[in-house]
Order: C-alpha cells, then sequence, then structure tokens
C-alpha cells in the first residue's frame, strides 16, 4: 500500500497536480483559509470567530500561511477577504458549503 501512495504522489509532484477537496457539510468539513503566519494574528481571528486556538486545531500549512480544519459548522458562512478592517489582513477566506480548498 504504502508503495502505491509514494507512486501516486511522485506521480502528482512531477506532473504539478494538486487536490482539492470539497468543504462543507458533504465532507463534514469547515476550513479557514489564513494568509499568514503570524500566530498571534491567527489566534486573534480564531477567538474572533469563536473557534480553537492554532494549537488545538487540525491545520496545514501552505506557503502564505494556514488551512486550518473544522468539524462542518453549518453558521458559517462561505466568505473572502472577511473583514479586513478588523482583523488587519486582506486574506482570510472561510470555506464551507459549495467551497473547496
Amino acid at each position: 500500500m504504502m508503495n502505491e501512495i509514494t507512486k501516486y504522489k511522485k506521480a502528482l509532484i512531477e506532473n504539478n497536480i494538486e487536490i482539492a477537496i470539497k468543504t462543507g457539510k458533504q465532507n463534514n468539513i469547515t476550513v479557514v483559509d489564513i494568509d499568514t503566519k503570524d500566530k498571534d494574528k491567527v489566534n486573534k481571528v480564531l477567538k474572533a470567530l469563536n473557534l480553537n486556538s492554532l494549537d488545538e486545531t487540525t491545520c496545514v500549512e501552505t506557503n502564505k500561511g494556514y488551512h486550518l480544519y473544522f468539524k462542518y459548522n453549518e453558521n458559517a458562512k462561505q466568505t473572502t477577504n472577511l473583514r479586513p478592517d478588523i482583523f488587519g489582513l486582506k486574506t482570510i477566506d472561510i470555506r464551507n458549503d459549495g467551497g473547496i480548498i
């Protein structure tokens, strides 16, 4: 099994192919996409959204910041550029029903 996974991973990298995941109820995940690596700013956003801190959240570090994975929250609306006036960041997106990450 591991040889198969390694083979597919190598093929994806060599062919510059990326994989997307559908977010929302369909896969039971809500994702916050934050394009900063400043952990204090990330935690400020999470606190304002009543979500766990960065240390308590399943996350993937991206080139620009983090994708933070949460159990599906039907009240979270899919957004782009969430409240730059409050958070001082123009690149906070919530991916939920109908979204991909």
